[in-house]
């Protein structure tokens, strides 16, 4: 069996490198996280969605604010400024939110390709050296 070091792994990754790095190379920890995060956002763009239509800024700033971590910990730098901006939606009227939101809709859907195909690497490479997800 081939080993991948760490240091090549987290270079080859495109999103969840930082990660990578801040779980030691530890390949399982990454992809829970990473779950956790695939799991979470659909349902928050939803939520946002939702507070967006019953006008409830309240609500678009509470979930913003809650995805928000999950953002920064994986550290999706293409999405901390778009988020930020949804969490300060105090500042905005309705139309400059939902155009907001669907930059940020946009953003997080073609983020989340690039993590899937960075979670397929890491179980690949554990397939590769026996160890499981």
């Amino acid at each position: 069996m081939i080993k991948i070091n760490s240091t090549d792994m987290t270079t080859k990754l495109n999103r969840l490198g930082h990660l990578h790095l801040l779980f030691k190379g530890k390949n399982k920890y990454v992809i829970e996280m990473t779950d956790i995060f695939l799991a979470q956002m659909p349902e928050a763009l939803v939520n946002i969605e939702q507070h967006i239509v019953s006008r409830n800024k309240q609500g678009v700033y509470h979930e913003a604010h809650t995805i928000k971590s999950s953002i920064n910990i994986i550290d999706l730098v293409v999405l901390k400024p778009l988020i930020l901006e949804l969490e300060n939606c105090w500042e905005h009227d309705w139309e400059s939110i939902q155009t907001q939101y669907r930059v940020f809709q946009k953003k997080v859907n073609q983020e989340i390709r690039l993590i899937q195909e960075d979670r397929k690497l890491l179980i690949g490479s554990m397939s590769a050296t026996g160890a499981r997800a």
